[in-house]
């Protein structure tokens, strides 16, 4: 009956009674050759830059935002602690309160708009077409990102919703369609940009506050950024 190869070897000087098994020395031998490759990629591969397969040439801040990116897009539905504010959408309107526009909520300010009368009726017009209850943030304060519910829904317009913001005086509204599957990270500078298949979406301070925008975005299925008052809106919402 033929023997299966005996993959050991003999230690010299045991007088054919020593051997050891082979597979150590085999194992320490490619790993040595890993070691060689990755100090080899380390010292003339240009510093600064990923390579990986999909993140060739990124340098090495874009490579880990693209990587976020994709593990929060391939990561089960998970909650995430929100900042929300709630009001009561039958009590709130539009008030001049000492030479400035705000929003309140009986005796709360919600929101101020200075002198934007115009802004802050269209703004209320918003809040009560989708029946909103709360106001919410990402990283308070001067946050970089807000967003309306109704309970824990993302409000989504409908038939019913554009004939009250018609009846307030509000036309067509002014959004831009996303697909939440392009979704992607971009860091440089000195922030973190949330991007939706190359178009510059939302500016964050760091990468905590773009990945729980993600997070928030993912949650409530937003498929569109809506603002009131642009250039340089004085409100923006959310969409599913």
């Amino acid at each position: 009956m033929a023997r299966s190869p005996d993959f050991r070897f003999e230690v010299p000087g045991s007088g054919g009674g020593g051997k050891l098994p082979l597979w150590p020395f085999i194992a320490a031998g490619v790993a040595a050759l890993l070691l060689v490759i990755g100090v080899g990629a380390y010292l003339f591969w240009p510093a600064g830059t990923a390579q990986v397969p999909g993140l060739s040439g990124l340098t090495l801040a874009a490579a880990e935002a693209r990587l976020e990116a994709v593990v929060l897009a391939a990561a089960p539905r998970v909650t995430v602690d929100e900042d929300c504010i709630r009001h009561n959408p039958g009590n709130i309107a539009a008030k001049q309160i000492g030479g400035r526009w705000k929003i309140v909520d009986g005796s709360h300010w919600m929101m101020d708009f200075g002198t934007d009368a115009d802004s802050a009726k269209k703004v209320l017009a918003v809040l009560k077409a989708y029946g909103a209850d709360r106001i919410c943030y990402v990283s308070r304060p001067q946050p970089p990102m807000m967003y309306i519910l109704n309970g824990d829904s993302a409000p989504s317009a409908t038939a019913a919703t554009r004939q009250r913001l018609a009846a307030a005086g509000l036309g067509r509204e002014d959004c831009i369609g996303f697909d939440p599957a392009t979704l992607d990270l971009e860091s440089g500078g000195a922030g973190v940009t949330l991007v939706s298949d190359r178009s510059r979406m939302i500016r964050f301070r760091n990468m905590d506050e773009a990945k729980k925008a993600m997070l928030v975005i993912r949650k409530h299925g937003f498929t569109r950024q809506c603002f009131v008052g642009r250039p340089n809106p004085e409100f923006k919402y959310f969409l599913r």
